[in-house]
């Protein structure tokens, strides 16, 4: 009985490592393919800057990309 009890709280153990570990990956990935895309991509804020709020149509384009 006692090997079973050790046996099953490392296993539980492992199971809290292991199951957000899906959910970081994909995450992880997001990210790196959201930031690699806003890297090297085309500023399209230059097209819509009329329409942002107040404070922020005054801001210079490429501060707002950089955002």
């Amino acid at each position: 009985m006692r090997f079973f009890c050790t046996v099953f709280r490392g296993m539980n153990a492992l199971g809290d490592f292991i199951a957000p570990l899906g959910l970081r990956i994909i995450l992880a990935w997001e990210f790196w393919e959201s930031g690699i895309t806003k890297l090297h991509g085309e500023n399209w804020f230059a097209e819509i800057q009329d329409k942002f709020p107040y404070p922020f149509n005054l801001m210079p384009v490429d501060v707002s990309w950089t955002l």
